[in-house]
């Protein structure tokens, strides 16, 4: 298995976002033993997004700023450990399924939010052509939601076009938010 990209993360990742994305993956992983695995997909799929960005926001309101206002910065940084606490999640996950991680942290990210609506057999496929497109993009931001979510679309028979767009949009953000980490 490689362990790489995880390493890497350790090292580039601010404390507070480290400590807020461990806290994540505990909750869920919790969450899911008391519930026997009993979650629906869409909870594990978006929970971690969910509740890192709760804790992030309560993070910079009591610690950073000492007052109820939302900021971008926190924005930022909410999709930054909503990303990173989804990878560990999914990590852990192919760990105990004794699954090989991907070579990229961003494609396990996309295999992780796509699980529920792609086919198994074309969900890695998916996830690196997905990343592709994002990396090699200098499309406009819509532009590059519509290749993005026709690719989703193409995979998945679940998800209409709004839901395809919404997934693409949440996919694009999280993967920005991996590849230009500026918290501190």
């Amino acid at each position: 298995m490689d362990y790489i990209f995880l390493k890497e993360f350790f090292t580039n990742y601010s404390l507070p976002t480290i400590i807020i994305a461990a806290i994540t993956s505990l909750t869920i992983i919790l969450l899911n033993l008391i519930t026997k695995g009993k979650l629906p997909s869409l909870i594990k799929s978006f929970a971690p997004f969910i509740l890192s960005f709760i804790l992030y926001f309560a993070y910079d309101m009591i610690f950073v700023i000492r007052t109820v206002c939302f900021r971008y910065e926190a924005l930022y940084a909410a999709f930054l450990c909503s990303s990173l606490s989804t990878i560990i999640i999914a990590a852990i996950n192919k760990i105990k399924k004794g699954e090989p991680l991907p070579s990229s942290a961003v494609v396990l990210l996309v295999e992780s939010l796509l699980a529920e609506y792609v086919e198994r057999d074309y969900l890695a496929k998916t996830a690196t052509k997905i990343e592709l497109i994002i990396e090699k993009s200098d499309k406009d931001i819509n532009l590059l939601v519509e290749e993005v979510a026709c690719e989703i679309r193409g995979a998945s028979t679940e998800l209409n076009d709004a839901q395809a767009a919404f997934a693409a949009r949440i996919i694009i953000e999280a993967v920005y938010s991996l590849k230009n980490n500026k918290t501190k």
